[in-house]
């Protein structure tokens, strides 16, 4: 079985316009498609505006292939159970989203092997033309990567967290290619943000974001994450 998913952003047309011509002609049929608020009807499936997150992640585990639009819950749910992926990005210009980062999204995620990419109507045709030879993807853990653990702990320590743009001092972050374990400090006390340090709270709070990178779901992982480092951030003496 093929599953469509557009996610709930609004219709894409283009995409399950491209699939419902291709089942049309390969004679494909056990598809189904949630196509959210569209007038377009497929003629060659069964389709859907909306299916409850449960029905999506029954149809995502029962199926042999998952074509996606670029959005992240879309695709870690298919990673999630191993699938192979299919991914075309909602393009700006065409109105299909208010910009183009579900192309940067698919770039990406090509570049890992995480998902094929393709980025007009052709080129999905053709990815599907060669369905028969698929096969599937890892699954992707449900609990974050001891990988992941070591970058964010090196982000998180790492002192150099300023820069100069043009002689004037800036706040950014090295990309986490460029940061060496020898620059990290052992001691999150020794961390600065524009020369100020981090307080003991924001120590225990990296340390919440470490036990919760260990234990927790992608999904859950990636909200706590980010509500954690918010709360760093606003602690800074």
């Amino acid at each position: 079985m093929i599953f469509v998913t557009v996610g709930t952003q609004g219709s894409f047309d283009r995409l399950v316009r491209t699939v419902d011509d291709w089942a049309g002609q390969s004679g494909r049929r056990d598809l189904l498609a949630q196509i959210g608020p569209s007038d377009y009807r497929p003629k060659h499936f069964e389709a859907k505006q909306f299916l409850h997150p449960d029905e999506i992640r029954e149809n995502v585990e029962a199926a042999e292939l998952v074509v996606a639009h670029a959005g992240m819950g879309s695709i870690i749910t298919a990673l999630e159970y191993g699938k192979r992926v299919i991914v075309m990005p909602r393009h700006c210009d065409l109105r299909e989203h208010r910009n183009d980062h579900q192309i940067a999204t698919a770039k990406r995620l090509s570049e890992l092997g995480l998902v094929e990419a393709v980025f007009d109507e052709a080129a999905l045709h053709h990815a599907l033309d060669r369905l028969p030879g698929a096969v599937s993807a890892d699954r992707l853990s449900a609990t974050a990567s001891p990988q992941l653990i070591s970058v964010l702990r090196k982000f998180v320590e790492n002192p150099d967290h300023t820069h100069r743009h043009n002689g004037k001092a800036g706040v950014g972050r090295r990309p986490a290619a460029d940061v060496e374990p020898s620059v990290c400090h052992s001691k999150l006390a020794s961390c600065s943000f524009n020369g100020n340090s981090i307080n003991s709270r924001s120590q225990s709070n990296l340390n919440l974001i470490l036990k919760e990178a260990r234990s927790c779901s992608v999904f859950t992982f990636l909200i706590a994450i980010s509500n954690r480092l918010l709360s760093i951030i606003t602690q800074i003496d």
